[in-house]
Order: structure tokens, then C-alpha cells, then sequence
């Protein structure tokens, strides 16, 4: 991906799904920690470099203790707001972690569209931002049901495109948000190809 694309996404992905360094629920009932990064089931979450809360100094978070703060979040009601997970909590994640786990599973994703969009390293960034956007929400595989919208990408339609990137997002504010995000970025990148052909380009 675009260098600027790795710099940007953290920061405009947390103004979409905000930062939690520890547990909670999705509005999906699905455990969910740092930027929207999902840890259901519990394996994903026991690889992870969880801390305990003690203080001052604060101690790697064992399996056991992994597995019952799961449990525990689990076990509560869904989509609640994320502060009600946090009565209770004994074990977070360090700001570092969470920025690691969110490149990792961001190059994952982008492995993913790379498979069905051959010419992924000459998008513009914001084209390459919007996917990203896209798979984040839905997932890789989930992208790849916009058939029409994907196909309008791979031709450079990038105003088409944008008619088609609408995710369902009933009964979720998170993805209307997200939804009015990707519109702006593709119909910008419309917009700034038009003045370049304006131009001559």
C-alpha cells in the first residue's frame, strides 16, 4: 500500500470506530478490542500481549486471566456503550500493541484485495484507503460481494464506484459513518481526476 495509506489509516479509523484498550462487545455481540480490531473467538484473543491493570508495574496478563476477562465480556449484554465493559476489567493492551495488531491485520486485508484487484499498487491513496475502509467493516471475503462496485474500481470509475460501496449499516451508526467517509474519499479521488484531465493529463 501507499505510504501515505499505512500513515493515515490508524488515525482515520480510529475517528470511525474509537479506541478501547481493553475488551468489549460489538454491536454483533462479537469481542472486540483496540480500533475495532475483533478477538471472537477467544483463541485470537489469547495470542495477544494483554497486560494486567496493577499498577505501577503492569505484568503480562496470563492465558487464564485472557480467558476469563473473555468470558466475562462475553457473557454481557451486546452493543452496550464500550465503558459499561470496562467494570470489572483486569487486563488491558498497551497503546504500541494495539498499533502493531492494527498493521497487522491491515496487511492481511491488503493481501486479501490484492487477489482480486491485480492493480492495487496503482490506485491512488484514496482509492487504496476506501478498500481498506471497506474490508475493515466487512471483511475481505464480505469486499468481495460488491461485485459491481469492485468492477467499477478495477476500471478507474471511481464516482461509479462510489454509487455502489454502500454497506448496509441498519441498526448501525458506526457503518452510516463509515459509509459517508468512503463516499467523500472516492468522489474526491473523482474530483481530482477530472482536474487533472481539466488540465490536460
Amino acid at each position: 500500500m501507499k505510504k501515505e495509506v499505512e500513515d493515515a489509516f490508524f488515525r482515520a479509523n480510529q475517528s470511525l470506530e474509537g479506541y478501547v484498550p481493553y475488551m468489549y462487545q460489538d454491536i454483533k455481540g462479537l469481542v472486540t478490542i483496540g480500533v475495532g480490531n475483533l478477538i471472537d473467538p477467544i483463541t485470537v484473543a489469547e495470542k495477544l500481549p494483554f497486560l494486567s491493570w496493577a499498577m505501577p508495574m503492569r505484568l503480562p496478563a496470563t492465558k487464564k486471566e485472557i480467558q476469563t476477562e473473555w468470558r466475562r465480556v462475553k457473557a454481557m449484554p451486546p452493543g452496550l456503550h464500550y465503558k459499561h465493559y470496562s467494570a470489572g476489567s483486569t487486563i488491558t493492551m498497551a497503546a504500541t500493541d494495539i498499533e502493531r495488531l492494527v498493521s497487522t491485520v491491515l496487511a492481511t486485508h491488503e493481501a486479501g484485495i490484492m487477489t482480486h484487484h491485480p492493480a492495487w499498487n496503482e490506485y491512488p491513496a484514496l482509492v487504496q484507503m476506501t478498500l481498506l475502509s471497506m474490508s475493515w467493516a466487512v471483511g475481505v471475503t464480505g469486499l468481495k460481494k460488491f461485485s459491481r462496485f469492485n468492477s467499477f474500481i478495477r476500471d478507474g470509475s471511481w464516482a461509479l464506484a462510489a454509487g455502489e460501496a454502500v454497506m448496509n449499516s441498519s441498526g448501525n451508526p458506526g457503518l452510516e459513518r463509515r459509509n459517508k467517509w468512503n463516499l467523500a474519499m472516492l468522489n474526491r479521488c473523482q474530483a481530482n481526476m477530472d482536474l487533472l484531465r481539466g488540465y490536460g493529463y
